[in-house]
């Protein structure tokens, strides 16, 4: 019987590696010498770099008239990204912090340039209108025919100019030149012999001016009508001893005339007198109202 070999303790027993493809043999451990690595992450720097482009560009479009709508939209944009690059570099996800910051804040004077921009385009086209405006109201009234000047409607001669009762003193013109006054009435006391007169009555006198400023001859037969404030006909008196020195005859062109005329107030008659009388037969009448003087 032959006896085994004896046992060596001197060297250490060292594993022997297997060829590598043998499919039982370890796995060498990681960065080991011809054993593939990790490579490192790159830096997401693109937000930063984008909202530094976009910002440069917007705030360079703003002053470009008509354009200032897009540099507001560039302008969101370069903030928005600006806002996520430089939270990227704070989470080290990027190494573009200043870039992030720096197109951030172009992005907010982008904006603040395109608000301007709109007021300023709004101020100009306001202005524009309203110089639009002055130039055709400026050529309407070039072109316009000059207005045409207000006549004095025409009255014919027998015509009152104008027909408003007026106040005893004052005068009344005619169209065709002639004037009436009527002065106001004064009250005097009546001779009981004058026929028409009773006791208690009062009388008065009513004087009229005729002035003949036309170019024709004026036939002088104006018999006044007189009333009281209650609309009561006042009745004429008649004859020389009551005092009556009616109009008589033509009168000339140019010319004036005078007559009076006396009239009987019963008692109760109000001093509140209305006289209406016509400078000649087919002449209108002119109205005179007051008190006895």
């Amino acid at each position: 019987m032959t006896a085994p070999p004896p046992v060596s303790h001197s060297e250490p027993h060292t594993p022997q590696w297997a060829p590598p493809d043998h499919p039982s043999g370890p796995t060498p451990p990681a960065g080991y010498p011809g054993t593939p690595g990790h490579p490192p992450q790159q830096p997401c720097n693109g937000l930063g770099t984008a909202a530094l482009v976009i910002g440069s560009i917007g705030s360079f479009i703003a002053f470009i008239p008509f354009l200032f709508w897009i540099a507001g939209i560039l302008g969101i944009l370069a903030v928005v990204f600006g806002l996520i690059g430089y939270r990227s570099a704070r989470k080290g996800l990027a190494t573009n912090k200043t870039s992030a910051l720096g197109g951030a804040a172009l992005g907010g004077i982008t904006l603040a340039l395109a608000v301007v921009m709109v007021f300023v385009a709004a101020t100009f086209a306001r202005n524009m209108a309203h110089e639009s405006e002055k130039a055709t109201e400026r050529r309407d009234a070039l072109y316009a025919a000059p207005p045409t000047p207000e006549e004095e409607p025409e009255h014919l001669d027998n015509e009152l100019v104008d027909d408003e009762p007026v106040k005893f003193g004052e005068m009344q013109h005619y169209g065709g030149g002639v004037q009436l006054t009527v002065a106001q009435p004064d009250e005097f006391a009546p001779d009981g012999r004058i026929s028409g007169v009773h006791v208690g009555d009062r009388a008065i006198r009513i004087r009229m001016t005729i002035v003949n400023n036309s170019d024709e001859p004026l036939d002088l037969t104006a018999l006044p009508h007189v009333e009281d404030a209650n609309g009561k006909y006042i009745d004429p008196l008649f004859g020389h001893r009551a005092g009556s020195r009616p109009f008589e005859g033509i009168l000339a062109p140019g010319a004036r005339a005078t007559a009076q005329y006396p009239y009987v107030l019963p008692p109760g008659t109000t001093k509140g007198l209305r006289v209406e009388v016509a400078a000649s037969q087919g002449y209108a009448e002119g109205t005179w109202t007051g008190r006895v003087g």
